[in-house]
Parts: C-alpha cells; structure tokens; sequence
C-alpha cells in the first residue's frame, strides 16, 4: 500500500518535472522572439537615426541657398535702384534776354537748339552708344538709365546724344517718372535739326508726359508745338487724328 502511494506520489512528481521542463522551453522560445524583436527595433531606430541626421543636413544646406538666394536679391534690388540716383547734368546756360522775337505757339518746355559743335562718333563711342540702347530695347530700364546717362556726361557733343537723351526719355517714362522723362525728351528737342525724326516724337511723349502727370494746359502746349513744328511728322498725324501712342 505504502510502495503504491511512493509510486503515485513519484508519478506526480515527474509529471509536474516535465510540465516545468515544457513551460521552461515555451519560455526560452518566447525571450529568443523577444531578443529577435529587440534586435530588429535597435537596427530600424539606428536606421531613422540615419535618416533624421541625412535631413538635418539638407535642411542646414537649404537655409544656406536660401540665405544666399536672400543675399543675391539684395545685391539684385540694391543694382536696380543704383541707376536711379541721377548722374549731375551739366548747368545749363541761362537764357539770353529776350529780343521781343515771339516764341513758338506751345514752346513752354524750356529747351533751345544747342549751339555747341556735333561731334562725330568714333567706333567705340557708337559701340558704347549701341550697348546701352541694348539694354532699352530690351527693357531693362535701370540699366539703361545708368548706361545712357554715363553716356551722354562723357559724348555730351556727340551725334548719338539726342537719341541718348530720347532713350532716357523713354526709359524714365517706362518707370512713370515722368518729370524726369519730361527733362530729358528737352534735352533731345534742344538738339534743334541734330535731333532728327526724335524731335518731333519728344514733343509727342512730352504732352503724353504732362497728361500723366495731370498738366493739362502744358500737355495742350506740347501738342500745339508739335503741329506748328512738325505739321507733316507722323506725330502731328497722331495729334490730328486722335490716335493713341
């Protein structure tokens, strides 16, 4: 009796040994799953480590381009505005007394034919000429107000200076400054005959100019010189017709 309950008790006794053994196994396999989990989790967070680094970089190179993209324009905005400080024209002579002779109908701009000797334009003063009317034809009007300028302060007496002051002219107005546009389409009209076809278009853009700028009785004025002056110029045509510029 007492070698059967040894063998029972022995029985249960191997019995709870192999479910320990079993239970052990389960968990042996279920802490190398974890480590292998473990394992994946610490190569994708060294990946992301990787990836946060590469896009701190790039972002530290994109503030830098920006930075000197911001720099660039600067330097951009600070060119375009240079050539609007106006380069100091020569005085201009005061006006002979006058001799009781009448003025032209419209001739309220000031300007009087140049008495000063044309002087004819080597290559490289029409080279520089041509370059800075480069920079009109293409519209940019800073550029060509600085070009034109320097210019006409060195040639003042060349046969290109009319059409310089007239591309000015056309320049200050493509920025709406149309006082300064005014002054200088005067300094083509006061080329007299040296002005050529210009003369009469510096008349045209001069009323266009005081009509801007809300000067009514100037802007008649202008046009009225342009008809007594140029009665046959296409511009008198413009006037008679009402034809807008």
């Amino acid at each position: 009796m007492i070698g059967r309950h040894v063998v029972v008790y022995v029985g249960a006794l191997l019995t709870m040994f192999a479910l320990s053994c079993a239970n052990d196994e389960q968990l042996r396999r279920q802490v190398t799953d974890l480590q292998a989990q473990v394992a994946d989790l610490q190569a994708t967070l060294a990946d992301v480590n990787l990836r946060m680094e590469e896009m701190s970089s790039s972002m530290f190179v994109l503030r830098e381009s920006a930075r000197n993209n911001r720099e660039s324009i600067r330097k951009l905005q600070q060119e375009m505005q240079r050539p609007t400080v106006y380069i100091e024209q020569p005085a201009e002579e005061p006006e002979p007394p006058h001799t009781g002779a009448a003025s032209a109908p419209g001739n309220e701009t000031g300007s009087t034919p140049r008495t000063g000797p044309v002087t004819p334009s080597s290559p490289d003063v029409e080279a520089r000429f041509k370059a800075a009317m480069t920079q009109l034809g293409q519209s940019n009007w800073g550029l060509a107000i600085y070009d034109l300028n320097a210019f006409v302060a060195q040639y003042p007496n060349s046969e290109y200076a009319p059409r310089a002051h007239f591309g000015l002219g056309e320049a200050y107005r493509n920025l709406s400054e149309y006082a300064q546009a005014v002054r200088e389409y005067e300094q083509c009209l006061a080329a007299g005959a040296a002005a050529g076809p210009f003369g009469p278009k510096a008349l045209y853009w001069i009323a266009v100019c005081f009509e801007k700028m809300g000067n009514a009785e100037k802007a008649k004025l202008a046009r009225e010189r342009l008809l007594h002056d140029y009665p046959d110029s296409p511009e008198a045509k413009k006037i008679k017709t009402g034809t807008p510029g």
